[in-house]
């Protein structure tokens, strides 16, 4: 009985006091920040297929992230891209920032390597304002595969940039192409 109370007050003791663990030694591990940044240019007028690299190497991660650029009063966006997906694979994307997150609805993107394209949607909530300015609507992250040039282009048949009253807007379309090496 005795051997039990002892047990029992030294568990109690433990749990009060804790482990007595000491991390004043260790640093955790920084969080990487995501890149949200994209060539400032006040004349263009366009939707943008951007990455900050021309070529990456086979393995190698990249980001291809879809800029509005200029644009006045708009309430959403729906954006379909197509991709060479024997050179490269879209492993995830991320809603960008042009749209404020505590404003929208976006639908998740959804990344079709079998008809190699990815889709995203987003639309600002009622009742809030409409934006204007230049943003990342999207951003797409990928990793390259075999060498040869991967292209990446907007499908204009089912690009939509609309205005809160459902007028849809027009803006030229910029794709891109990195060499993979």
């Amino acid at each position: 009985m005795k051997t039990d109370a002892i047990f029992i007050i030294t568990i109690i003791i433990t749990l009060l006091c804790g482990c007595g663990k000491d991390d004043s030694g260790t640093t955790p591990t920084p969080v990487k920040q995501e890149d949200w940044t994209f060539p400032v240019n006040a004349t263009r007028d366009s939707v943008t297929l951007y990455c900050e690299k021309q070529s990456v190497a086979v393995g190698e991660s990249f980001e291809v992230k879809i800029v509005l650029y200029n644009v006045s009063e708009i309430f959403g966006c729906a954006v379909e891209v197509q991709y060479a997906s024997d050179k490269c694979e879209v492993t995830s994307g991320l809603a960008g920032t042009l749209f404020p997150a505590d404003s929208i609805i976006a639908l998740p993107p959804k990344i079709e390597s079998a008809s190699n394209r990815v889709s995203y949607s987003v639309t600002k909530q009622r009742g809030t304002k409409s934006l204007s300015g230049s943003g990342i609507v999207f951003k797409m992250k990928c990793k390259a595969k075999t060498a040869g040039n991967a292209s990446f282009t907007i499908n204009t048949a089912t690009l939509e940039i609309r205005k809160a009253d459902g007028l849809l807007v027009v803006r030229p379309v910029s794709n891109l192409s990195i060499t993979v090496r």
